[in-house]
């Protein structure tokens, strides 16, 4: 049986992980992860209050019709989608996210993170699970905007 977790299991978790962080990121995590009805965790702002970069490192992001699109991980790794000359990483690459004309990066494609009405964007998937999805859409509380992870370059 395959285990999910959903984002409010996922910023608990996190919660325990913002050693460093200041005392109300602290808070702001645990409000919104126990508190607080609806939220909406689809900025910048929020991801940095959870530590989004740490808790998505060594990640990977895999298209929901079963194609591996490449780890989060530093940019020399071949692998990781940071890498801009592998096949992840690349703007050329037809198994890239930010391959604007292909199927995993364009903007009309269901597989894209950068199709607002994607019917099935990608995944995150962290420690084996899926997390999130990877979508610049504003609908749904567990997607994660694909340029959010441009900021955690390992």
């Amino acid at each position: 049986m395959t285990s999910t977790y959903s984002l409010p299991s996922i910023l608990f978790l996190l919660l325990f992980g913002l050693m460093g962080c200041s005392e109300k990121a602290q808070r702001f995590a645990a409000i919104a992860a126990f508190g607080g009805g609806a939220h909406h965790v689809n900025t910048f702002d929020t991801h940095l209050a959870f530590g989004l970069c740490g808790a998505v490192k060594g990640g990977a992001i895999v298209s929901q019709d079963g194609t591996f699109l490449g780890r989060l991980t530093s940019e020399a790794d071949r692998d990781s989608v940071f890498n801009e000359f592998g096949p992840y990483g690349s703007e050329f690459s037809d198994t890239s996210i930010w391959n604007e004309f292909g199927q995993y990066g364009g903007e009309f494609s269901e597989y894209s993170p950068f199709n607002e009405f994607a019917a099935h964007p990608p995944l995150l998937i962290i420690g084996g699970h899926p997390a999130a999805h990877l979508s610049v859409s504003e609908i749904g509380a567990s997607a994660v905007h694909p340029y959010d992870l441009m900021r955690c370059r390992y």
